[in-house]
């Protein structure tokens, strides 16, 4: 499902980037060509007068300085004096034919209703606009007629310009344009297809975790229900140690019933549909109650159990009593799971900077760095191999999520001499 997201995505991105991208292109594209289109008519026709300036002002014009203007410009110049041709015959190569060019050039000129042989009659000059004609060679000419009269005579001037060459490199920057355009398309397809990628990696981590989630959970809760199915067929097939089967149920279902708050709780917790009571804390009663709840237990399985308190009054603070008990409560019964026999088991509370710390510091086999990224984990154990019932490896991720909303922060780190400090860290008023 992710990949067809991801595809469709990466689609819809690019189609709107490489349209915008394309617009920008288009835009340059035509940009330029106008630009070049005006510099080149610009040229053209200040060539145009420079020559009808000569033929107007100057007695003389000669055929060493019409040949360079051809030569030098890439022009054809055709003058006639009174409909008689100058001999001046023109110098420039032309694929097609150069009288065959001359009568479309007046061809062209007729249609705006100029006349190269024909005077002009109300004003002393008139010309054609800027047209273009083709060759039999595919090639192309820009050009302009005028007619203009100077004393007793008038004269004509056909301006023709190959511009062949100019419009194949016009054609060869269309299709850079296009080319980069494409290029550009297909990279945007690359980057969006990555960016994409990076997108949905947390829905995808998200969703292999959810899966792990339920199949973690089914698993630990098929465990008692298969001890309790067990129980029945047994009591149903012997009367004998009843009682033995009835504990046994018992016992699965407060494992269930725990593995259920816990979930609801963190169900809860994510949903943020859960609120603390905020209320002023004697940490001192506080942490004196857990301390004599836990003692007998830890008694009972040869772990010395300390209250380390500083020697003034802890300060009060503001939160929920009963979830910062919960929370100790899961550090406490996590060392209590993990201590060796015979080892000391220690609730520390003291005060630095503006804060509260209760630390739980056991001697147990600890935890490596590589193993503290995941202990906060969903059914997480450090050690796979532990066959405890009574943990199902959600009670620091409960912790994680009950200081969390608390306002406060948990620490990890390693005691020295071996085993591990977890810590509970709220602030002061």
């Amino acid at each position: 499902m992710l990949l067809q997201l991801r595809k469709k995505l990466t689609l819809l991105y690019t189609f709107i980037t490489g349209l915008i991208l394309t617009m920008v292109v288009v835009t340059l594209a035509i940009i330029t060509s106008q630009s070049n289109n005006r510099q080149q008519e610009t040229l053209f026709t200040n060539q145009l007068m420079t020559i009808t300036n000569k033929l107007q002002y100057d007695s003389k014009i000669s055929q060493d300085w019409l040949s360079s203007m051809e030569c030098d410009n890439g022009l054809m110049i055709h003058i006639e004096e009174n409909q008689r041709p100058l001999q001046y015959i023109g110098f420039s190569p032309n694929a097609t034919d150069r009288s065959i060019l001359l009568e479309r050039a007046r061809q062209k000129a007729l249609e705006e209703s100029v006349d190269s042989r024909i005077p002009p009659v109300s004003t002393s000059l008139v010309k054609s606009e800027l047209f273009t004609i083709q060759g039999d060679y595919h090639d192309s000419y820009q050009g302009m007629v005028v007619v203009f009269s100077v004393k007793n005579s008038y004269f004509s001037l056909i301006l023709l310009r190959d511009i062949t060459s100019t419009q194949q490199r016009i054609f060869y920057q269309m299709l850079l344009f296009a080319l980069a355009d494409i290029v550009g398309i297909l990279c945007l397809l690359f980057a969006n297809w990555k960016f994409v990628g990076k997108s949905l990696e947390p829905i995808r981590i998200n969703e292999e975790k959810q899966h792990a989630f339920i199949a973690a959970a089914s698993h630990e809760l098929r465990s008692p229900l298969a001890v309790i199915n067990a129980s029945t067929d047994a009591i149903s097939s012997s009367k004998d140690d009843t009682e033995h089967f009835i504990t046994n149920i018992k016992s699965e279902c407060r494992r269930m019933s725990r593995l259920i708050q816990d979930l609801l709780l963190l169900a809860s917790s994510k949903s943020n549909a859960w609120s603390l009571a905020k209320e002023k804390l004697d940490m001192d009663t506080l942490l004196l109650n857990i301390f004599e709840k836990y003692q007998p237990l830890c008694s009972s399985k040869n772990i010395p159990l300390k209250l380390e308190l500083p020697d003034d009054s802890l300060p009060v603070i503001q939160g929920d009593g009963e979830r910062i008990a919960h929370v100790i409560s899961i550090f406490l019964d996590n060392g209590i799971a993990y201590a060796p026999s015979g080892t000391v088991l220690t609730l520390r509370a003291f005060v630095q900077k503006h804060t509260l710390t209760c630390s739980v510091i056991d001697h147990g086999p600890g935890i490596s760095d590589e193993q503290k990224e995941h202990v906060f984990e969903y059914f997480y154990r450090s050690d796979a191999s532990r066959k405890d019932k009574q943990h199902f490896g959600l009670g620091l991720c409960v912790a994680r999520e009950l200081t969390r909303l608390s306002g406060g922060r948990i620490e990890l780190t390693d005691t020295p001499g071996g085993g591990c400090t977890f810590s509970l860290v709220l602030p002061l008023l």
